[in-house]
């Protein structure tokens, strides 16, 4: 096993945020995600099956975020909490991939950690998602139509397993707040962006 344990917010939520006068956001709305890895990879993983359980089903887009407000928005920063959690449990990209917006940093960056492990065979195991609390609007950029929405988050334990079953690293309990940067598009609502925050925000 390698040296001490991390956790899984913490550390990609610090090297992938673009911040602006916002919550992190650092372009307007994306209508065409697309997604270019980062070459810093980083740490953050959520619940992964084990090789003889049932495979973990992907998360269901809430039928909020048909809106284009902030009762949309909160959706959608839910849903991609949801998301979040899914691509670290299974390493399937492809929703991830679509709702990524062009300059987010968080969101290749995650990408670059998924594709790290799961690429040569490895796996994420345990961290179990919670939202603690009512996730919420805390800012609006008029300009670029992007919400900030803050989400008081946990993640169980976990651990990284290489393609041996050898666990490499152990994965602390994450609990705290994080801002994500979220906008309506042509093709529905895109994650801009991701801050964590000592607290909560206002």
């Amino acid at each position: 096993m390698r040296g001490d344990s991390r956790t899984r917010w913490g550390y990609v939520a610090a090297v992938a945020v673009a911040a602006t006068a916002l919550v992190g956001c650092s372009g307007g709305p994306d209508p065409e995600p697309t997604t270019t890895p980062s070459p810093s990879p980083t740490a953050s993983p959520s619940p992964s099956p084990s090789p003889s359980s049932s495979p973990l089903a992907a998360p269901v887009r809430p039928a909020e975020m048909d809106r284009t407000d902030e009762i949309g928005a909160v959706a959608a920063a839910e849903y991609f909490m949801e998301l979040y959690s899914y691509i670290f449990s299974t390493g399937d990209l492809a929703e991830w991939d679509l709702v990524s917006g062009q300059t987010c940093r968080f969101c290749s960056n995650a990408r670059s950690e998924v594709a790290r492990v799961y690429d040569p065979g490895g796996r994420f195991t345990g961290g179990h998602l919670e939202i603690l609390d009512e996730v919420r609007v805390v800012g609006f950029d008029e300009q670029l139509a992007v919400f900030g929405v803050q989400v008081r988050y946990a993640f169980a334990a976990g651990s990284e397993v290489g393609a041996d079953s050898t666990v490499t690293q152990a994965i602390a309990r994450d609990e705290g707040y994080v801002v994500l940067d979220v906008a309506p598009s042509t093709r529905g609502w895109v994650l801009m962006g991701g801050a964590a925050q000592s607290g909560p925000v206002g």
